[in-house]
């Protein structure tokens, strides 16, 4: 049946006053292929109480072969989304239902594709566009359909004189898109923007920004960073793809540094934000400035503000699962893979916030699912780290090297797992090929199973030198785990607390003032990740009876740098027994991520620490075997390491003393 012919809509004059409101969008290229749009109407339930009007917006029939006009509905799209009244279906989110309907591929989102979506998502406004040349004249049209009743309900034309024109001509069309939906002219007012100002005056730099949004979606990461690049060479001021290309740089292992400076950059050029990117710059701003509980606060409340908006879902388990609240993370990574289950590189975090809480097993499981669903590399990778994380050690390295995945980060966690078995040649044969901050970083921890400080120091001050690397903290943890406590200090300046599990790493060094304030804003709640850090706190300052008791509490056989210290705190104690069972269970799984800077240090003097309670306890057979596997481990380790020669020397005493059959 054809669709009712359009009316036209005579929307009444306009004030020529109008408010500047630059926008600040989001974020997260990793993520943005995860469409967080929680509400269904006709398959997909609405937040209750939320009226809105559904609005979704087609790709721009581009008549113009101009190729800078191809991304005009993205800028239509940012427009109508400052509206109170409206819902806008972001085009990511278009592209996720796209795949759910069984069409993997759509490179446009046509006016058959973007019908089909209408109806699925339950949208009561598809705006259909298109754009020609007529003479030196731009013209363009937008007929607004109910997709469920495949009929028109306006059409809204407009004109431009010459190319530049076009950004003017979009704000007239949202604004009058926005008036003929029945919304207040005062409200329409009070919320519009000049794309101009809002997002970027220079139309080949937003088509590649619209590019690189499209392909991110597609999960093409590569691509999709290059694309960010190119339009920032051609606006250095474009607020929306600095803040992308913040997150991007910092997800990519370019260093911290380069993040921050990007992304207040981006701030810079985005300072009257409306609500919604003005939360998301304030959760950037308080996560890369290292408060995490001020970048949670704020999640909560963009959140609450809006509840289906995929730019602050994706952001706020992202934080939420590197700022330590692995408990918060969690459900909040499950929610946004069951609505983006293609975007495979957020399973590794969902597998290291269950190992973190002790549910490795279920991590294993729930990679093993999916691996048989998806078959992708990425999915194979994640089901390798995931048996790494459960302490199938050699299980999780043949999984990775199966996988099929070639990108560093899988390399490095295969490096990781070949490292805690002792393959330390094969190790750094796999990061061989990259030269990025994660290859490096993963270099210096590979030495570190070897006992190579020096060698491993070294790669990390190199790259640490490298421009916005900022891995100060980086470097002290992972010297302080090697006991030079000393120099691990003098790198921590005040404003290099970063990552979470730098709060065991400033407690170690004595930082007594910066761990309150830390511990201060994180609270009273029983989250892991902050009671480890008060039981290292108490264990560092002497009380090994509070850190004992809170360790034991916290230590229920999670993935985390707890078992090491609830075994270290009992050894003290001359608890043989406990301190066996714990420093057991942290020889077990291969660690990855910042908890790796340290682990191979630990696990050193776990083992020379379990041969201890071994010949205690009646048991020099036993110690010797964890001696000898130690003592291999670290055959061509730095010779005037104090902890080689700890080891030699209780090896030596062991040589003398009689067997216990």
């Amino acid at each position: 049946e054809q669709a009712t012919s359009p009316p036209t809509v005579t929307v009444r004059p306009r004030p020529p006053w109008r408010v500047f409101v630059p926008v600040a969008a989001g974020v997260l290229l990793g993520m943005a292929a995860m469409g967080l749009v929680m509400w269904r109407e006709a398959g997909y339930p609405r937040p209750t109480g939320d009226h809105r009007t559904v609005v979704a917006v087609a790709d721009f029939a581009n008549e113009t072969r101009d190729p800078d006009l191809d991304g005009l509905s993205g800028l239509l799209i940012t427009s109508l989304e400052q509206s109170k009244k409206l819902r806008v279906l972001t085009r990511g989110r278009m592209i996720d239902l796209v795949r759910e309907m069984g069409e993997r591929d759509a490179p446009h989102i046509d006016e058959s594709v973007a019908r089909a979506v209408g109806r699925k998502a339950g949208v009561r406004t598809l705006l259909l566009a298109s754009i020609r040349k007529l003479g030196d004249t731009y013209a363009a049209e937008l007929r607004a359909l109910d997709p469920n009743r495949d009929e028109y309900l306006f059409t809204i034309r407009e004109e431009a004189r010459e190319k530049n024109d076009l950004l003017p001509l979009i704000d007239r069309m949202s604004d009058r898109t926005r008036l003929a939906l029945n919304e207040p002219d005062a409200e329409v007012r009070a919320s519009e923007v000049h794309v101009r100002e809002a997002v970027t005056g220079n139309l080949e730099a937003y088509r590649h920004y619209f590019l690189a949004k499209d392909l991110a979606a597609r999960v093409r990461l590569a691509e999709a960073r290059a694309e960010f690049e190119r339009a920032l060479q051609r606006d250095p001021h474009f607020a929306l793809a600095q803040v992308d290309a913040a997150w991007v740089a910092f997800m990519s292992g370019r260093g911290r540094g380069e993040a921050r400076a990007l992304f207040r950059e981006a701030a810079r050029n985005a300072r009257k934000a409306p609500a919604k990117e003005a939360g998301l710059i304030r959760i950037l701003d308080a996560f890369f400035d290292g408060r995490f509980a001020a970048s949670r606060a704020e999640i909560r409340r963009a959140t609450e503000r809006f509840p289906d908006d995929r730019d602050v879902a994706t952001m706020g388990a992202a934080v939420l699962a590197w700022s330590g609240y692995a408990e918060e993370a969690l459900p909040a990574l499950e929610r946004t893979l069951s609505l983006a289950p293609d975007w495979d590189i957020l399973r590794f975090e969902q597998v290291g916030r269950l190992a973190y809480l002790g549910r490795a097993r279920e991590g294993v499981d729930l990679a093993e699912a999916t691996a048989r669903q998806r078959a992708t590399p990425t999915a194979r990778a994640v089901l390798g780290v995931a048996r790494l994380l459960a302490g199938d050690v050699d299980g999780g390295i043949a999984a990775l090297r199966t996988s099929g995945a070639e990108d560093s980060l899988s390399k490095a966690f295969l490096a990781e797992g070949l490292a805690a078995r002792g393959r330390i040649g094969e190790a750094l044969e796999a990061v061989a090929p990259f030269h990025d901050a994660t290859a490096a970083t993963t270099r210096a921890i590979v030495l570190a199973y070897g006992g190579r400080l020096r060698e491993g120091v070294a790669h990390l001050e190199a790259a640490a030198r490298r421009p916005g690397a900022e891995l100060d903290t980086a470097v002290a943890a992972y010297l302080v785990a090697a006991g030079d406590v000393e120099r691990a200090r003098r790198l921590v300046r005040p404003d290099t607390f970063f990552a979470a599990n730098h709060g065991v790493m400033l407690a170690l060094v004595g930082d007594e003032r910066r761990i309150a304030a830390h511990l201060t804003e994180l609270g009273t709640e029983p989250m892991l990740y902050a009671r480890l850090v008060r039981a290292v706190s108490a264990y560092r300052a002497g009380d090994r009876t509070a850190a004992l008791t809170e360790l034991r509490a916290v230590d229920a056989g999670s993935v985390s740098l707890a078992p090491y210290f609830h075994g270290l705190a009992a050894a003290e104690a001359g608890l043989d027994e406990e301190a066996l069972d714990a420093f057991r269970r942290f020889e077990r799984p291969a660690f990855l991520g910042s908890e790796a800077y340290q682990v191979p240090w630990y696990l050193a003097r776990a083992r020379l620490l379990m041969a201890r309670s071994l010949e205690r306890l009646g048991k020099p057979d036993e110690a010797r075997k964890v001696l000898d596997l130690q003592l291999e481990r670290w055959k061509d380790a730095d010779a005037d390491q104090p902890l080689l020669a700890e080891l030699k020397a209780l090896r030596k005493k062991l040589d003398g003393s009689p067997s216990v059959k």
